[in-house]
């Protein structure tokens, strides 16, 4: 898969586990792609959440989206970084409208946006044994 079939890929399976650290102890989550294109594949969490303490504390991650009836899954591991703009934080609240209410009561700086800029994808398809390996997704 080339960079635009992975982000076309993650666009129509938007869902995805993301795995951090706690203390040299896993966690997963299932999270939401809010935004995803060139630049990378962006998500937010709250403030006042574990995920965020978590990501701040360590900013490596692992991210595996998964289409089961082609039984599909992407895999991506790096770094994410916040990103304190406004903008972003607008965009992200007008495609996912639940938030309003979360927004009304705590301001929209509740919001903390994170972007995976570059990782190792890893392409697992259920017909094949060995994974792809694509290094530098969105360098």
């Amino acid at each position: 898969m080339n960079k635009q079939e992975i982000i076309d890929f993650i666009n129509k399976h938007d869902n995805f586990y993301l795995a951090t650290s706690d203390n040299n102890v896993p966690s997963v989550r299932v999270m939401k792609a809010c935004i995803v294109d060139e630049r990378g594949i962006i998500f937010n969490t709250k403030k006042f959440k574990n995920s965020y303490r978590q990501l701040k504390n360590n900013p490596k991650v692992e991210m595996c989206f998964y289409d089961d009836k082609e039984e599909i899954q992407i895999r991506i591991s790096g770094e994410v970084e916040i990103l304190d703009d406004l903008s972003i934080k607008k965009e992200i609240v007008a495609g996912h409208p639940i938030l309003n209410s979360l927004i009304a009561k705590e301001g929209i700086d509740v919001i903390a946006p994170y972007i995976l800029k570059s990782g190792k994808v890893k392409v697992w398809k259920r017909d094949k044994y060995n994974s792809e390996n694509i290094v530098g997704f969105c360098q």
